[in-house]
């Protein structure tokens, strides 16, 4: 019988054991230095707390503002030292779970993790701290980016078991920052110092964390954990990323075996026939590369190939003092080619001339002309905010001299110097056009990527290739925080929605109950003030099929019946068999929402007595025997108190005001003014006895059906699309189209970051883009526009000149 099954070889699981107990010692004296390093941090960001609630008291305008900030920061100073052990046991709990987890189960993500609270059943201060954290979150994930993504690396290089993601992370800035807000969840403080609190903690922690993930690199590389984790990364990278560039960036290179399509072929000449036609030259159509002199002469040397080299590097170098000169400059606006031409020309002669009798090729000027109408479209598109165009502007000359030197550049519409432009345009476009480059990332970014353009690129294309794909990095880190903050900011707008949904839903059904039930003064201000918030809470869970809720509007009804006298034994009997279950519903629904106990009490003693009295009146109208009927009763109630009739008055003005706005979202326009002020009744009246009743309809008709027509396009906008808004003081702003609530009667637009900027209606963005106060943006790319209006300007010049022509 063989054993060697059962044979256990210690040595190889040793190293194992070995590798797994050097872990868990790194990670230890990782987490001495994150509580180190936190309860100093943590001191900073309290006294700054401390700081700022002072002087926001002193500063106070009123007395409730300069009571509640001194409140807070007495309560904040009392419980300081405690927060800040709670927040360090919580790190160190959290740091002993991750190393107590269970390794075979945790080498795959997490599933979706419910948050604790249901985001649309906050209040809207609980949704402003909750964006606040998150936004804290997401700058500390920006900031320190790549020491993070190093350290989660890392800590999978220790941990080869484990799943590492922010959420796992008990480190990660997620976490560290929901672990201080739970540790301060015992301040008693009011909504604006919760704001304080956490700014502050932004303010401060920002910059220490940044520093906290670097010493911890710092550490784990000490450790021999991936030294050369970012030279490893890199060429990793890079081998991953040569595959897809020969997918979707071919070589620039012109490679002999690329053949270019009919329609490519096509536009080239298209572009040289029509400038060849603007100066009134006759077109044999062959034309060539713009590395290549023309055939009109240039060449006449006869030195061949060799001058051709020695003609196109001059021109290139030429083309490369302009752009040093741009960028010592700090020039913004675009050479014209005229300049561009005589710069050349001076420059070329300076260094001793080319021996050809131009400087350069006609196709070379024409490729002057080109790009120069080209980057004047781009500088006159209203799509892309002044600051960038100025960036963009800034490369007409690289362009320039990757259309002479790549044969591809007119052809290729995915070529790596046009898909740069267009990704910096379409990244640009919810830029705000006040922004300054040190408050804007992109803004920066896009500076950047200009001014390494203007100091390294010289003949080699793959420039904008590798800036091409830095950029779409930057793009995607952006994007994932912008995403996050989006999704919260529509959450919360959908919860606002739905809490004014029952809000309302629930004003109504009260105030059309009491409306005209003869029911005491209290009872009419508990159901408005008390009872409501029972309803609120449970139209928001269930809606109008809810149990709860129909329960809870049933509760009126027999409530309200319950309070009026009998006058027959049937109906007494029913009424004693009521008056208990209404009283036990009612203080179950109060219960549920944990109503003030006192209030309750208070409630039900008052309820009790006018249920008394209802009974001793019922027993009157039976023993007297007045029978049920509308002639004959007579109601043993005293006729309504002044307040009560206040409380049913106001109830009812609630409940026809909004009868009324529904009213008139559905009326048109014309029909909205019923009761005209003296003077636009005396207009009216002028302009009835001139214009017929048919041609005054037939008028509103018209108004009405472009009015629908334009608010029918505005629901076929496409989630997403972005607009410029000018505001009340001409100031233009940006925001995207984020999300239609109330079945496109509300719309929601938000910034880059995901930030609400907006709020409109379909009408109101309708007559606004009618008026020209706000703009559709076209996100479309930038260079295959500006190709397409060159092109068709062109085109007009032609016609136009034939027309002149045909004319004599």
């Amino acid at each position: 019988m063989s054993t060697e099954q059962k044979v256990v070889y210690i040595d190889k699981a040793r190293p194992q054991a070995n590798k797994a107990s050097k872990s868990f010692s790194i990670f230890k004296v990782i987490h001495k230095l994150v509580i180190d390093k936190i309860s100093v941090s943590i001191n900073q960001v309290f006294n700054s707390i401390d700081d700022t609630l002072f002087t926001l008291a002193e500063k106070a305008s009123t007395s409730t503002d300069h009571q509640n900030y001194f409140s807070s920061m007495r309560d904040v100073r009392a419980k300081k030292k405690e927060a800040i052990n709670k927040y360090c046991k919580l790190i160190t709990q959290a740091n002993q779970n991750f190393l107590a987890q269970k390794e075979e189960n945790s080498n795959s993500p997490p599933g979706d993790v419910e948050l604790e609270d249901d985001l649309s059943l906050l209040e809207h201060d609980q949704l402003e701290q909750t964006l606040a954290i998150e936004n804290i979150i997401s700058k500390i994930n920006l900031r320190s980016s790549k020491d993070i993504a190093a350290m989660e690396a890392r800590f999978g290089e220790l941990f080869p078991n484990k799943y590492i993601d922010e959420d796992s992370n008990p480190l990660s800035p997620k976490n560290l920052t929901n672990l201080f807000f739970t540790a301060c969840s015992n301040f008693e403080v009011d909504e604006q110092s919760q704001l304080v609190i956490s700014k502050q903690f932004d303010k401060v922690m920002a910059k220490e964390f940044q520093e906290l993930y670097i010493k911890i690199n710092d550490l784990l590389v000490k450790n021999e954990v991936l030294p050369d984790l970012k030279s490893k990364k890199k060429k990793e990278e890079q081998a991953k990323a040569l595959p897809e560039a020969d997918k979707k960036l071919p070589t620039t290179k012109g490679d002999s075996s690329e053949q270019l399509s009919g329609e490519d072929e096509d536009l080239i000449n298209v572009l040289y026939e029509l400038l060849a036609q603007r100066r009134g030259e006759k077109v044999d159509g062959d034309f060539c590369s713009p590395r290549q002199p023309s055939h009109s002469g240039n060449d006449s040397s006869g030195a061949g190939s060799a001058n051709n080299s020695a003609q196109v590097k001059s021109f290139i170098d030429s083309l490369s003092h302009i752009q040093t000169e741009r960028f010592h400059s700090q020039h913004n606006g675009i050479e014209s080619p005229e300049n561009i031409r005589d710069f050349i020309s001076h420059d070329i002669a300076k260094a001793g001339g080319s021996g050809a009798a131009s400087p350069f090729s006609q196709i070379q000027s024409d490729t002057i002309d080109i790009i120069s109408m080209l980057f004047e479209f781009i500088l006159g598109d209203s799509n892309i905010p002044d600051n960038i165009k100025a960036l963009i502007g800034r490369l007409q000359i690289p362009v320039l001299k990757v259309a002479v030197i790549d044969s591809t550049f007119f052809n290729r519409a995915n070529h790596p110097a046009r898909a740069l432009i267009n990704e910096l345009a379409g990244a640009a476009i919810g830029v705000q056009s006040s922004s300054l480059a040190s408050q804007d990332q992109l803004l920066q970014k896009t500076e950047a990527i200009v001014n390494k353009i203007l100091t390294e690129f010289t003949d080699n294309v793959s420039i904008f290739e590798e800036l091409l794909q830095d950029l779409h990095e930057f793009q995607q880190i952006e994007k994932q925080r912008a995403d996050a903050i989006e999704k919260k900011t529509r959450e919360a707008e959908e919860s606002k929605v739905k809490v004014e949904s029952s809000k309302a839903i629930v004003r109504d059904e009260i105030a059309r109950r009491i409306k005209d039930a003869e029911i005491p003064d209290s009872i009419a201000s508990m159901l408005a003030d008390v009872w409501s918030k029972y309803l609120f809470i449970t139209h928001l869970k269930g809606g109008d099929t809810g149990t709860d809720w129909l329960n809870g509007i049933k509760t009126i009804d027999n409530l309200i019946w319950t309070l009026t006298p009998k006058n027959n034994d049937t109906d007494k009997t029913k009424l004693l068999s009521t008056i208990p279950k209404v009283q036990r519903e009612l203080r179950e629904g109060l219960n549920s929402i944990l109503f003030n106990p006192f209030e309750i009490t208070k409630i039900f003693q008052n309820l009790e007595k006018l249920h008394l009295d209802t009974l001793t009146a019922t027993n009157d109208l039976i023993a007297g025997g007045v029978i049920d009927d509308d002639d004959d009763f007579i109601d043993p109630t005293p006729a309504p108190s002044t307040e009560q009739n206040n409380i049913k008055e106001k109830l009812h003005t609630l409940r026809m005001e909004s009868l009324q706005k529904q009213k008139v979202k559905q009326q048109p326009e014309a029909d909205k003014a019923e009761i005209p002020l003296f003077e636009e009744a005396v207009t009216a009246e002028q302009t009835v006895e001139k214009t017929s009743p048919e041609t005054t309809a037939d008028a509103a008709t018209q108004e009405d059906t472009e009015k629908s027509e334009l608010i029918a396009k505005v629901d076929r906008i496409d989630i997403g699309t972005w607009f410029e808004f000018i505001q009340d003081n001409n100031e233009k702003i940006r925001a995207k189209l984020s999300a239609r609530l109330r079945n496109g009667e509300r719309l929601i637009f938000v910034n880059r970051s995901g930030f609400k900027m907006a709020e409109k209606s379909s009408e109101q963005l309708a007559l606004e883009i009618e008026s020209g106060m706000t703009e559709i943006l076209n996100d479309s790319l930038l260079f295959d526009r500006a190709l397409e209006s060159v092109i068709s300007d062109l085109k007009q010049i032609k016609s136009d000149k034939d027309k002149v022509k045909h004319i004599y």
